[in-house]
């Protein structure tokens, strides 16, 4: 796999679906670096949205340059038209440039995600002091983070419903169907 394009591995989903745990154990698994959502919106957000998305995009033009394969966690709104062009232009750097990209939906319902807001890793890897029962509750309610099955991008996905497999069989099933490299753990 030296001669293998670098990859991108965007993981998608509803908030507190799962993203960043599932991406942290890939990441243990393949090698690749996580770089989940709130590295960016936890800093810049609050101040500046557009910033934070711009800068997004020069990582990964950075990225692809230094030959980094990542993992990258993202909410989307498919009933949102600008979340689909913001994602894409975080993934365009890899899917024009030489880069494979792969994407991942995860899904699980609301009661299952209210649970997992919980969780302690959660809590400890980011600011979660506004993700509370009414606010995921009310982002159901308002917005469509299913894609029910198809993306409007030309690459390969994988959609998982999660409410029943670990961690561990989430990512067995994505290395699973994209082949991806493992590392030997020490």
């Amino acid at each position: 796999m030296a001669d293998a394009p670098p990859t991108l591995i965007n993981l998608f989903g509803p908030s507190a679906v799962g993203k960043m745990t599932v991406g942290q154990e890939l990441c243990r698994r393949t090698g690749y670096k996580l770089f989940h959502g709130h590295v960016v919106i936890d800093v810049l957000t609050p101040y500046f949205v557009r910033l934070a998305r711009t800068w997004r995009r020069m990582f990964f033009e950075e990225a692809l340059q230094a030959g980094l394969n990542l993992v990258l966690t993202t909410s989307w709104r498919f009933d949102v038209p600008a979340d689909a062009e913001t994602i894409w232009s975080w993934l365009q750097p890899y899917a024009e440039g030489g880069g494979r990209v792969l994407c991942v939906e995860l899904l699980a319902p609301l009661e299952v995600r209210l649970q997992r807001n919980r969780t302690e890793n959660r809590r400890r890897n980011k600011d979660v002091s506004w993700a509370t029962d009414a606010y995921l509750t009310d982002i159901t309610d308002r917005y469509r983070y299913d894609s029910g099955g198809a993306i409007p991008f030309d690459l390969p996905f994988l959609r998982l419903e999660t409410e029943h497999l670990t961690v561990q069989e989430t990512v067995d099933r994505i290395c699973a169907r994209f082949d991806l490299p493992a590392v030997a753990q020490g």
